[in-house]
């Protein structure tokens, strides 16, 4: 006799694979249900803007992938990729803030302060090209009569970077900003507060970066039925990496999801990684 399954609790055998009519209708919806609070997000300080950077880039990516069919496997699987990282970074520094706020919100400083930091760098190159370039020198007073360019310099002051806003010199060690490192802290930190036991974002971001670079996988020829279920398998690993941070963010802000937000959980697999 088969045993009873309990419709609280279901079982991974029991769920039926949603189709990809479905999967871009749920992000549709989380797109769009997204949009009121990281509008709310961007009105509140730098920790909240944080998070409504990582959602927004998030859903980005997203719709993105879905505007993509799977004969462009490869360029959904490069997105994916980006959305794994921005993931790890958005628990990375949840994880952070959590056990040492001051690092924390330091973090979350540079990762703002970086774009200025990468214009200052930018300045000398565009100024050596803009009156001469066929796409910008009839909007040169945008980089300097409006300031854009003189502006960066008094933001960062004297703070140095190296290759991103995870490398402040003389504040993190290269050990402590590495992809290995931050998986494993963003891995713990949602066992801890989300659904997932063992997210595997190292091994993600290790079998996508394939996607990035000239390697095999982005010639792979798949056979028509196999690579149309990996790209549905990509949009639902997507959809549940940026519920994840949405359903986070809610319950660190202490704002109830609306129905509409807390049904889209059972309509793809939220569990599936």
């Amino acid at each position: 006799m088969s045993k009873l399954i309990d419709i609280s609790k279901p079982t991974r055998e029991s769920i039926p694979r949603p189709t990809r009519e479905q999967l871009c209708e749920v992000i549709q919806l989380l797109w769009s249900l997204s949009q009121d609070f990281i509008h709310d997000l961007n009105k509140g300080n730098l920790v909240d803007k944080f998070s409504g950077a990582c959602i927004s880039v998030g859903t980005s990516n997203l719709k993105a992938m879905v505007e993509l069919l799977p004969a462009y496997l490869s360029e959904s699987g490069n997105i994916l990729r980006n959305l794994v990282e921005t993931t790890v970074d958005y628990f990375w520094v949840e994880s952070i803030l959590e056990s040492e706020k001051v690092k924390g919100e330091r973090l979350i400083r540079n990762f703002f302060m970086f774009a200025d930091f990468k214009n200052i760098q930018m300045a000398l190159t565009l100024r050596s090209i803009i009156d001469k370039d066929h796409f910008l020198r009839d909007i040169k007073h945008l980089f300097t009569e409006n300031g854009t360019v003189e502006e960066s310099p008094l933001k960062v002051g004297s703070i140095k970077f190296g290759k991103s806003w995870r490398h402040e010199k003389g504040f993190l060690s290269e050990n402590e900003v590495r992809w290995k490192k931050r998986c494993e802290l963003s891995a713990d930190f949602v066992q801890q507060h989300m659904n997932i036991k063992s997210a595997p974002y190292l091994k993600n971001l290790e079998t996508l970066s394939s996607y990035s670079h000239f390697d095999p996988l982005q010639v792979l020829d798949m056979p028509f039925p196999v690579r149309d279920r990996f790209f549905d398998r990509n949009l639902n690993i997507g959809l549940g990496f940026v519920y994840d941070m949405v359903m986070f963010t809610h319950t660190k802000k202490t704002w109830k999801p609306s129905n509409e937000l807390g049904s889209l959980q059972h309509k793809f697999l939220w569990f599936s990684t």
